[in-house]
């Protein structure tokens, strides 16, 4: 039997920078194991991810792991547009994600020639993805049956090989269950865990107007991580089954929408008034054009019956001669008026 005497046991951490996954790398380096932290992040993340400057970062060095950073990428697309385990109170497909990043997680196990993975998970913290069942289901599915650890609920879980081979003591992990947090905060205590990010609003597939909008486009489009990540920008109008447009709320929107513009999209904005950036996005007419200058109108400084002039041109990468990130086609103008209360609510996401 190999025990942990023998040789020096290394573990992979599935680790947010959040106080479970922390404890679950203290939990670890207590009982003497090699750990480093994998930290997943991309388009569905709230705010941006800043690599040099995260909690996931920081907690990382405060505890001597290493850290490595694996990003969302276009395969998960399919997973989210027909999850096999369905989705939870949102868009949120937990038990299909669960599966994808510890599929992912075991080839970078492999790679880094550790024995196991271990995580954070709490047994019943979250009703559709911390059952015993499906946390049995979610070790099966993504190839790691018997080789995930859970610290901080093991006592309530079948024996892990790494407690069969003694790669780990049984005996100091815990029991912990349910929604509670305190006996967390207190073994926060214990391991000198401070200033940890309070729980919830990690994920946008649980925000219920993320979600809203994320709808909207699975219906209406295909998916791609750009479209996903307009959704985090401005606000949004389904003008037709064919069109949307989205509306920046102020500079940051629309330097990012003009980031993630494409070909054949639409750029529209007012002439000589301060204002929003809108585009249009899919086979817009000019009904919707019109409709979209109304709306960009409404959010301006314009007075409420002040007829202004709205510009708009279609995006064309062929045309090297402008400086935007992605370049203007001919421009065109024609008047408009800011859109009343019931157009807004008409065509709102």
């Amino acid at each position: 039997m190999t025990t942990r005497q023998q040789q020096k046991i290394k573990a992979i951490v599935m680790f947010s920078g959040g106080l479970d996954s922390s404890l679950a790398v203290r939990i670890l380096q207590e009982e003497g194991v090699e750990v480093e932290a994998l930290h997943f992040t991309g388009a569905f993340h709230a705010g941006k991810f800043d690599e040099y400057d995260s909690s996931a970062k920081r907690f990382a060095e405060k505890f001597g792991v290493k850290l490595t950073i694996f990003k969302i990428e276009d395969d998960f697309i399919n997973i989210l547009e027909n999850p096999r385990y369905g989705y939870g109170s949102n868009m949120n497909p937990c038990i299909d994600c669960r599966i994808y990043t510890l599929k992912k997680a075991k080839k970078y196990m492999e790679e880094a020639k550790a024995f196991f993975i271990a995580t954070g998970e709490v047994l019943g913290q979250r009703p559709m993805s911390q059952r015993k069942d499906t946390l049995e289901l979610i070790a099966k599915r993504s190839g790691l049956d018997g080789l995930l650890l859970r610290p901080l609920s093991a006592k309530l879980l079948k024996p892990t090989i790494p407690e069969e081979r003694v790669w780990i003591d049984r005996e100091k992990l815990f029991d912990i269950s349910g929604r509670s947090r305190k006996l967390q905060m207190a073994l926060a205590d214990r391991y000198g865990i401070k200033n940890y990010p309070t729980p919830a609003g990690g994920c946008l597939l649980t925000d219920p107007q993320f979600s809203v909008r994320l709808k909207d486009l699975v219906k209406h489009s295909s998916l791609t991580l750009d479209d996903i990540e307009l959704l985090k920008v401005g606000r949004h109008f389904r003008l037709s089954g064919d069109t949307k447009a989205i509306v920046g709320r102020n500079q940051d929107d629309n330097s990012r929408i003009l980031e993630l513009v494409k070909e054949n999209d639409i750029v529209l904005k007012l002439k000589d008034i301060p204002g929003p950036l809108t585009i249009l996005k899919g086979k817009p007419t000019e009904k919707d054009i019109e409709i979209a200058g109304t709306i960009t109108a409404r959010y301006s400084k314009a007075k409420q019956h002040d007829a202004v002039e709205a510009s708009y041109y279609v995006v064309d990468s062929n045309n090297k001669a402008e400086s935007y990130p992605r370049y203007r086609g001919k421009e065109n103008s024609f008047p408009t008026t800011p859109a009343e209360d019931g157009v807004i609510r008409k065509y709102m996401i």
